[in-house]
C-alpha cells in the first residue's frame, strides 16, 4: 500500500485534486498537520495554497518544514503543487507585495530555483510525462499561478545567487 500524506495547509486550495488518489485501492491518503503523521509516509504532497508565504512560515513553526527536508534526504518522494511547488524552491521573492509584506523568504530549498510573484494571473493547460517508479505515463491538467519559478537565477533585488547544496 502506497502511503501518501497531503499537508493540510491553513490556506490550502484545490484540496479536491486528491480525491482521485484516495479512490485508488492501493493508496492510503491522509491529510496531516503534524510531524508524527509524516514519518511513515512514502510520498508527501505540498498542495496549492491561497497564501504561499504564510503557509511556508506555518510549516516552519510546526516543524513540518524540517521533517519534509529530512524525508527528502531519505529519498522519499516530495511533490509540490502550485504554491506547494513554490515552497520547494530555495527562495520566494514578492517584491511588489502581491501576497505578503515580506519581500523575500527562504524556501525549503529542495529545488535549486527561485520563485518570483507577479501581479498577473496565468492559466493554461499542460501535459507532462512521468517516469516515477509507481507511475509511468502521461498526465494532463491545468496551470494557474501568479508567479514564475526559475532554476539557478537571481530574482529582481534578491542578493543571493542560488547554488546546489
Amino acid at each position: 500500500m502506497l502511503k501518501i500524506a497531503v499537508i493540510r495547509l491553513p490556506h490550502i486550495s484545490n484540496f479536491t485534486d486528491f480525491d482521485a488518489l484516495s479512490a485508488e485501492p492501493d493508496v492510503s491518503l491522509r491529510y496531516v498537520v503534524d510531524v508524527e503523521a509524516l514519518r511513515d509516509a512514502d510520498v508527501i504532497i505540498l498542495p496549492g495554497s491561497k497564501n504561499t508565504i504564510s503557509d511556508l512560515l506555518w510549516l516552519r513553526e510546526r516543524g513540518l518544514a524540517a521533517e519534509i527536508k529530512r524525508a527528502a534526504s531519505e529519498g522519499k518522494f516530495i511533490f509540490g503543487i502550485c504554491g506547494g511547488f513554490q515552497m520547494l524552491t530555495a527562495r520566494i521573492c514578492d517584491e511588489s507585495g502581491v501576497e505578503s509584506p515580506l519581500r523575500e523568504v527562504e524556501g525549503l530549498a529542495l529545488l535549486n530555483a527561485t520563485t518570483t510573484f507577479r501581479s498577473e494571473k496565468i492559466t493554461h493547460r499542460v501535459k507532462a510525462r512521468s517516469n516515477l517508479p509507481f507511475f509511468k505515463g502521461f498526465v494532463e491538467g491545468y496551470e494557474i499561478h501568479m508567479g514564475t519559478s526559475n532554476l539557478t537565477r537571481r530574482c529582481g533585488k534578491c542578493k543571493t545567487r542560488l547554488h546546489n547544496s
